[in-house]
């Protein structure tokens, strides 16, 4: 929501962009082990650059799921990127929030 809606200005969808680079190139670069807390860092500095605050464990769990699916990928198991995958055919990003009325 916050990409689509261009939260963080102009320039919102290169910030999305850097964010899928910066992770990649953690997990294939890094000289040094990567750990949840790297990659939930990295999610975490794109919120601030969308100027989104995130206090809810979303980033930790997102974190934890590229760890794992990452582990998998160089056991050469890409099950979970399959599934995934078969999850979100033909499926677009919401472009809306809706809020139940009280």
């Amino acid at each position: 929501m916050a990409i689509e809606n261009q939260w963080g200005g102009r320039d919102t969808c290169e910030k999305a962009n850097q964010l899928n680079v910066d992770i990649f190139s953690a997990f294939t670069q890094s000289k040094e082990q990567v750990y949840m807390d790297d990659i939930k860092e990295i999610l975490d500095e794109l919120m601030i650059s969308l100027n989104t605050e995130v206090n809810d464990g979303s980033l930790e769990e997102v974190a934890e799921k590229l760890m794992y699916m990452h582990e998998e990928c160089v056991e050469g198991n890409f099950n979970s990127i399959k599934v995934l995958r078969e999850t979100n055919v033909g499926r677009r990003p919401a472009t809306y929030v809706r809020q139940d009325a009280r």
